[in-house]
């Protein structure tokens, strides 16, 4: 007991800290949850022929892009490549420029990661 009484600061905030860590990663689920919800709402729109609600979805997880982790992005370029065929040109479906999109983010990605492991590779 008297422990807890001398240590009670420290341990008020050890118990913050870890209730905050908590609280991050249970906000990083539920935006990658709302993420993939997004995604799907989109596939179904773009593939039931409701345009402009699409285009709105589409323009939403464009934006999206560049804050999004990797694993985000390949779960959306499997599930995208998976109905579209990525060697034909579909260029007026919004699902394959949103699939391109991926594509290329992470394309630009793996660059970026390239270029700094040359760096890194170089300084050693």
């Amino acid at each position: 007991m008297r422990f807890l009484v001398r240590n009670r600061n420290a341990l008020l905030v050890m118990a913050v800290f870890v209730l905050a860590g908590l609280m991050v990663l249970r906000q990083y689920r539920v935006n990658e949850a709302a993420h993939r919800e997004m995604r799907e709402d989109f596939i179904v729109l773009e593939s039931k022929g409701y345009r402009k609600p699409a285009e709105h979805l589409f323009q939403v997880l464009a934006q999206e892009l560049s804050r999004m982790p990797d694993k985000v992005l390949v779960e959306d370029l499997l599930r995208t490549g998976s109905l579209v065929d990525a060697k034909a040109r579909e260029a007026d479906t919004l699902l394959w420029k949103y699939h391109t999109a991926v594509q290329h983010a992470l394309k630009v990605r793996a660059e970026r990661r390239v270029e700094y492991a040359i760096k890194r590779a170089e300084a050693k």
